[in-house]
């Protein structure tokens, strides 16, 4: 498969994404004790995936080069699984209601498994460490700071 077409697969499934997070920010009603309000930061992260996505379209995207080789197989499967790892990602997060924590200790080691598969003992181990930190401290800053509606493990 082409470079070229191999780097727009992935773009536009996640501009589609942006659009439909900022889509679905639109549709949720404003919280009257949160002074930014429910909105602000879906909005602003899908504002900013997309403003991102743009960005690497004009700087990049517009120009094809001609010493771009195709891609192994290997890279267009480890592309694939890190977007379906995502994706299940949130399925179990928002439709099997599997604690955000749970999830996020799960998905950072296998996505670095994905990206790099020849990793040593120390690397697995602070793979595993690195996704506990950050699920127990997303899961906390968004269900205790920021009040949203995850599913908890406490």
């Amino acid at each position: 498969m082409n470079n070229y077409i191999l780097k727009l697969i992935p773009w536009a499934c996640f501009l589609a994404l942006g659009i439909v997070a900022a889509w679905q920010a639109s549709q949720i009603n404003s919280i009257s004790f949160d002074p930014l309000g429910s909105k602000a930061a879906p909005y602003a992260f899908s504002g900013l995936l997309i403003f991102l996505l743009l960005l690497d379209l004009i700087r990049n995207g517009f120009r094809a080069n001609k010493d771009d080789t195709n891609h192994s197989i290997t890279e267009i499967i480890s592309v694939i699984s890190v977007l379906s790892m995502s994706i299940l990602y949130c399925l179990s997060i928002f439709l099997f209601d599997v604690p955000f924590s749970i999830s996020t200790i799960f998905l950072v080691p296998i996505v670095s498994w994905i990206l790099q598969p020849v990793m040593s003992k120390k690397t697995v181990l602070t793979r595993f460490i690195f996704g506990t930190c950050l699920g127990v401290g997303g899961e906390l800053l968004f269900t205790k700071v920021f009040f949203v509606d995850l599913p908890t493990i406490w």
